[in-house]
Parts: C-alpha cells; sequence; structure tokens
C-alpha cells in the first residue's frame, strides 16, 4: 500500500515490499479526502518527499513507517514538504 487517507489522517508508504524498501519509489496524483491530490517519493537513503495540493486550507496528520507521525497546517494550493528518518 503506497497511500492511505482517512479522518485527517494520511499514511504513507504503509505496506511497500522490503525488496523496494532498497529502490527509489513513488506516485503521483493520489486523491485523498477533502479536496486533497497526493504525489510522494521514497528514496533508498531514508527520505521522503511529498507534495500535497490542497483544496482549501486544513490540518492534517501524516506518518510513515519511515518519519514520526506530524501534524501539518495545508496551504490552499501546493504544498511540499522532506522527512528524513
Amino acid at each position: 500500500m503506497l497511500f492511505q487517507m482517512r479522518d485527517g489522517h494520511m499514511e504513507l508508504f504503509a505496506a511497500i515490499p522490503e525488496a523496494w524498501k532498497s529502490q527509489e519509489v513513488s506516485f503521483r496524483g493520489f486523491r485523498g479526502e477533502a479536496g486533497i491530490c497526493v504525489s510522494a517519493k521514497w528514496k533508498p537513503n531514508h527520505c521522503v518527499e511529498v507534495e500535497i495540493y490542497a483544496e482549501k486550507e486544513q490540518t492534517i496528520t501524516i506518518c510513515s513507517e519511515f518519519f514520526e507521525r506530524k501534524e501539518i497546517c495545508l496551504n490552499k494550493g501546493k504544498n511540499t514538504y522532506t522527512f528524513i528518518k
């Protein structure tokens, strides 16, 4: 599973095969709830780059097995984040 969102909680790269963890893995344009569109890239050095397009300002929680849970405030439009383990 690359992406899941429910009740304002977003999880990225939650269940990727072990073999993928040593490769670059990405997805583009996945739709979440409340007008969110997400693209993300996992890099083997335990870095996750995330682009979130939001139709309105809102606060969500984002997490992955590769970084701790974070609460982020999204601005309307493009929001870019880099998370490092």
